[in-house]
């Protein structure tokens, strides 16, 4: 079992990335007006000049699945209100939001079992 030649250090296989979907809490949502404040507090968090702000409220958005925000028929259209932000962090110089951001897209996509282009990035 060994690692091919081209595998760089700061690569990490597909199971040390889905370990790193489950987050510290979740956030219950009730309603679809809650839903809407809860994102519009992401994407207020994802255009922070903060880095940190930025990589909590990446962490925020999979709180909010795991809390079921996902149940709600309308969630992965309100996805797409993010779609700008979260393109800009996948571009950010710092590699902890690019790598937060990644493993949020993925989670997305297997929770939601959607694909990220209809989360409106892509």
């Amino acid at each position: 079992n060994t690692l091919p030649p081209y595998r760089h250090a700061d690569t990490v296989d597909e199971e040390s990335f889905i370990h790193q979907f489950p987050v510290s809490g979740q956030v219950p949502v009730w309603s679809l007006r809650g839903l809407d404040l809860q994102l519009a507090t992401v994407r207020t968090g994802l255009i922070s000049l903060d880095w940190r702000r930025r990589v909590q409220s990446l962490l925020h958005v999979r709180a909010l699945v795991s809390g079921g925000a996902g149940q709600f028929q309308e969630f992965v259209c309100r996805l797409r209100y993010l779609a700008g932000p979260v393109q800009c962090c996948l571009m950010d110089v710092r590699t902890q939001v690019v790598r937060e951001c990644c493993v949020t897209l993925a989670y997305l996509a297997q929770e939601m079992r959607c694909e990220v282009r209809h989360c409106g990035v892509g």
